[in-house]
């Protein structure tokens, strides 16, 4: 089954509003109005935006803390129901491990693991998802940061007790991370991690409500499992139109096929945070980079072999998601091997 690749709108709808506090203008991809109402359940948008938004950011603003200080001011709001969940954990064991269990409710930018040691302390470690717009480094820093400052906010006493590995290569920011996130750091890691000593990790946490965490969890697995359904559709839809390149499967057929009026396959769709005209962008652009990978074919052969009419539109797509040229992401994807 293809990895599920949505964000929740709340975290990247507050992530738009800490980079306009921060003086980045951009545009709500979302499309929802600041201090919109409530909803019946969360929406989801598509990865592939939040991650274009993020390099988008950094070339407005290029500040090497960029990521820390929108991670840091971001509200327990922004995490939905994980943040509830969190809050009410009964220790910090117990709530690395709810994050593991339920951060996919939030995003699936990455995959949390946690590793106990021998000692009695854990490490929280970060496996970045494939995507066809990269991770920006400053979007796991993010990561990290808004993890470690709610993190803090129900455990004051975690201070001291923790440090950090991140990726960054430039040992000059050093002392500007480890002021931001209140710990030793090391930068030049091969993945993001967050290591806790055994003191911190079983101490309980005083205000913990345990019916409240029951509630949250179970609610959180019924959204986990709706999850799961949206993702066999999503699934579905995309064999299809795999199927049919360098034709075109139209919503209608689609709909047909899998036994559902239009209308309720537009309405899942949404649901799952995307639609017929991103589904098919997306088929296109995933063919089209094995193909840009794999053969020495032109990109505007490539155009045709993938449904596009127009020689230039797959070169206009590549440069809207990547920002790159075709011939870039065909040398970048050679060099990854």
């Amino acid at each position: 089954m293809a990895q599920r690749q949505t964000i929740i709108e709340t975290w990247f709808s507050a992530v738009i509003v800490q980079f306009a506090r921060l003086g980045i203008d951009l545009d709500d991809p979302s499309g929802a109005p600041a201090g919109a109402g409530r909803t019946a359940a969360p929406r989801y948008l598509q990865l592939v935006q939040a991650r274009r938004l993020w390099h988008q950011a950094f070339d407005l603003c290029p500040d090497p803390h960029l990521g820390l200080k929108v991670g840091r001011a971001m509200p327990l709001q922004a995490m939905n129901i994980l943040g509830v969940i969190v809050m009410h954990s009964g220790s910090l064991r117990e709530a690395l491990g709810h994050i593991v269990r339920y951060h996919p409710l939030i995003s699936n930018s990455g995959d949390f693991h946690l590793r106990r040691h021998a000692d009695g302390g854990a490490t929280l470690q970060y496996e970045v998802r494939d995507c066809v717009v990269p991770m920006h480094p400053a979007q796991l820093d993010s990561v990290f940061a808004g993890a470690i400052t709610h993190l803090s906010r129900c455990m004051p006493e975690m201070a001291g007790r923790y440090r950090v590995e991140l990726p960054g290569t430039d040992l000059h920011h050093v002392a500007g991370y480890a002021d931001h996130l209140g710990c030793p750091v090391m930068l030049g890691s091969d993945r993001g991690r967050l290591h806790f000593a055994a003191a911190a990790v079983d101490m309980p946490w005083p205000g913990a409500d345990s019916q409240l965490l029951a509630a949250a969890c179970g609610m959180a697995d019924q959204r986990l499992r709706a999850l799961g359904h949206a993702d066999d559709l999503l699934d579905q839809v995309r064999a299809l139109l795999a199927a049919s390149l360098p034709g075109r499967t139209s919503l209608t057929q689609l709909a047909e096929s899998l036994d559902m009026s239009r209308r309720s396959l537009q309405r899942r769709l949404a649901e799952a945070g995307t639609s017929y005209r991103q589904l098919v962008e997306a088929a296109r652009l995933e063919r089209a980079l094995d193909l840009l990978r794999g053969t020495e074919l032109s990109h505007y052969e490539i155009a045709e072999m993938v449904g596009y009419a127009e020689p230039g539109a797959l070169a206009h797509v590549i440069r809207r998601h990547l920002g790159k040229t075709p011939r870039q992401i065909r040398d970048e994807l050679k060099r990854r091997g």
